[in-house]
């Protein structure tokens, strides 16, 4: 009877341990397709709202250089749809790594005219919350 419950608890453990580690992805995703709509909604706050305060992508900017960034490009074009694909996504206690592919059909997003983009993003979890604080692209077509 007592290995029954030893075996009944290791169990219950791995369940929450696995429900833990869907629920971190879930939130991750949510989180990348929120980005997405504002972005097609031309909401720059809202976007880097997701971002860490100490966000940098490859090229050193930081979330005020996204903003910026992101309020030209809304500017410069009337509509942006943006499809995306999470490729890959790894949970590491409180860090993530996601691999996007996006395709952007209309407008220029990330200096980039109707085409697919690669971004690799490296995630933390501050306070239950997941925040972008990495961030690299490049063009793939």
């Amino acid at each position: 009877m007592q290995k029954a419950s030893i075996a009944g608890l290791i169990a219950l453990v791995l369940l929450l341990v696995s429900c833990k580690k869907d629920s971190d992805e879930m939130q991750i995703r949510t989180r990348v397709d929120e980005m997405a709509l504002a972005i097609e909604a031309k909401n720059g706050r809202e976007f880097v709202s997701y971002l860490d305060e100490q966000f940098q992508d490859q090229d050193g900017r930081t979330r005020k250089k996204i903003r910026a960034m992101l309020a030209v490009i809304f500017l410069q074009n009337k509509t942006i749809k943006v499809n995306y694909k999470i490729d890959e996504l790894k949970v590491s206690d409180n860090t993530a790594q996601v691999l996007i592919s996006v395709t952007n059909t209309d407008g220029n997003l990330i200096g980039f005219r109707s085409s697919r983009i690669s971004i690799q993003s490296l995630w933390k979890k501050i306070n239950n919350e997941w925040a972008l604080y990495r961030a690299r692209w490049k063009r793939i077509d």
